[in-house]
């Protein structure tokens, strides 16, 4: 009886064919040959998107369209029609996080704010290079319309600098106004400047780079 049951059995393994782990096996390896083809670097892809969604400080676009995305472990570039890679990095790659990156495009290259100092780029995104700032340490990069400011400290003030002619120009900031913030633009020589005056708080507004203020 026991012969009789075990051929039953091996009978109806054959009629059932592959098992359920067999059968997902069968799918799955085609669909992930499919992605994987799509995707070259599917697992780069991945840890670029989760960075972007998760750790994204800036955005600039280039004159080609291309997109740079600072995030906490690098630079992310997307040029038009390709996938998102890692710029440059051997010097600002997965390795060196800095989470006050900002990147701008502007006539000169882009400029890259990180630890405290600024960076440029003159060849697309590869190599950079440190810029002599005119003192102090980088807090904030604005650019628009060909216009690029820096917004500096030191000893516990703000230095305003405009890049002019491949070198950082200091401007001066509103009298006894307390500045922690700028914006650039409209045009390249309006900027904004925002902060403390007496106990309010105030907004300053220059349209001729930084020689008057309103």
């Amino acid at each position: 009886r026991s012969q009789h049951l075990g051929g039953r059995r091996d009978a109806m393994i054959r009629l059932a064919g592959p098992s359920r782990a067999a059968r997902c096996r069968g799918w799955l390896l085609p669909v992930a040959a499919l992605i994987a083809a799509a995707v070259p670097s599917l697992a780069a892809d991945l840890a670029l998107g989760h960075s972007a969604v998760n750790s994204a400080h800036s955005v600039a676009f280039g004159a080609d369209g291309t997109q740079l995305v600072t995030v906490s472990f690098g630079v992310v570039q997307r040029a038009p029609g390709k996938a998102p890679a890692w710029l440059c990095p051997k010097t600002f790659g997965a390795t060196k996080a800095a989470l006050d990156r900002v990147v701008v495009a502007h006539g000169s290259g882009y400029f890259l704010l990180s630890d405290g100092g600024v960076w440029q780029s003159a060849t697309g995104g590869c190599p950079w290079q440190s810029t002599a700032l005119p003192t102090g340490t980088a807090k904030q990069l604005a650019s628009a319309d060909g216009g690029l400011w820096v917004l500096l400290e030191e000893a516990g003030a703000s230095v305003l600098a405009r890049y002019v002619a491949e070198k950082w120009i200091p401007v001066a900031l509103p009298k006894a106004a307390l500045v922690d913030g700028i914006h650039a633009g409209p045009g390249p020589k309006r900027v904004w400047a925002t902060g403390y005056q007496g106990t309010g708080g105030a907004v300053w507004l220059s349209d001729d780079a930084g020689t008057t203020w309103q």
